[in-house]
């Protein structure tokens, strides 16, 4: 700015005033840097804001040794485990910072599965990160989006190229963490059940208002997993109240979970809730879409399989912002070719 107040250029004058040009070279820059952009001036933070206010894909972070080391090329031939362990960690770590540095969002909510080895791929960040999984992500997302983490035997993970997909069990290093922005006519609740609440049986009364799903919701599909003992006992019935309650409603809704070993997050679950409860997200709106198959004891093959997976083409699903969520059963024997 000239020293009178007014612009030193036309070019600063435009690119000062002008939306429209503002908003061609905002429309290229991730999320990030869109709101370092908004703290320039007036006219960058309106283009800024509007600019986000239409992006809305989801993104995702994923570590698996499946595939690491196909997605990931490292020119090192070292033998030394310490290396290994420490270039897992620079894995993951570098595969999140990437996906909150090249996202087009602004994640809201992060949907976090690990396995309970998973703590050594989170890179030490001083005291102030506390050297924990939930500490770091606290720390690298942004402040007001949700985080919900579980502990589980088993992860599937996919490659953010979508190249690479890889089931994970008891490599204790697999880890996956979905990241869900503010997105148009889809809103996500999150709810919970405790053990405590569970006894004194609210959720015979008022299932919906037990587990914290507004009455007026647009529900279309729950996601719940339970952990440790209480879930093997609540479950069932959680899931039995929740599908009378919809049914009266003439509502269809799919409804799907597991059981996880323990829960990491949210913070606002306290110590005694976290030793056992349900945890769930209720993906709600008129943008939301869900369909779901169950491949049982007939389908024993890898063809069997796929075809019934062909049956979500059916439904008419977009695939553009589309997720598939995979729940194994513990049981389900030594077939693992077949999922």
């Amino acid at each position: 700015m000239a020293d009178d107040g007014q612009p030193a250029s036309n070019a600063e004058w435009v690119l000062t005033h002008m939306h429209e040009v503002v908003e061609n070279f905002m429309s290229f820059l991730p999320a990030r840097n869109l709101n370092t952009c908004a703290r320039v001036c007036k006219c960058w933070h309106a283009v800024a804001k509007k600019v986000l206010r239409y992006r809305q894909q989801i993104s995702w972070a994923s570590y698996d040794p499946a595939f690491s080391s196909l997605y990931y090329h490292d020119d090192s031939n070292s033998d030394d485990e310490d290396d290994e362990e420490k270039d897992s960690k620079s894995i993951f770590a570098k595969d999140l910072e990437r996906c909150l540095q090249c996202s087009s969002s602004v994640p809201k909510l992060a949907l976090l599965f690990m396995e309970p080895g998973a703590d050594s791929l989170f890179p030490e960040n001083g005291a102030s990160a506390g050297n924990s999984i939930e500490a770091y992500l606290h720390q690298s997302l942004p402040k007001d989006c949700r985080l919900l983490g579980f502990n589980c035997p088993g992860v599937i993970s996919t490659s953010q190229d979508m190249k690479y997909t890889s089931e994970s069990e008891d490599q204790k290093q697999s880890c996956f963490s979905l990241l869900f922005p503010k997105m148009n006519g889809v809103d996500i609740h999150t709810m919970k059940l405790s053990k405590k609440e569970f006894t004194k049986g609210s959720h015979r009364i008022n299932i919906l208002e037990a587990t914290g799903i507004p009455e007026d919701a647009d529900v279309k599909c729950i996601l719940l997993i339970g952990y440790n003992r209480f879930a093997f006992q609540a479950m069932g019935q959680i899931v039995h109240f929740l599908a009378d309650a919809f049914k009266q409603k003439n509502r269809d809704v799919v409804i799907a979970g597991a059981y996880a070993n323990d829960i990491m997050t949210p913070r606002s679950v306290d110590r005694e809730e976290k030793k056992m409860g349900i945890l769930g997200l209720a993906f709600c709106g008129p943008n939301v879409k869900a369909a779901s198959v169950m491949l049982d004891a007939k389908v024993y093959t890898p063809e069997l399989a796929k075809a019934e997976l062909e049956k979500l083409k059916q439904t008419g699903l977009s695939e553009k912002n589309s997720l598939a969520f995979m729940f194994a059963c513990i049981g389900r024997g030594d077939r693992k070719s077949v999922v």
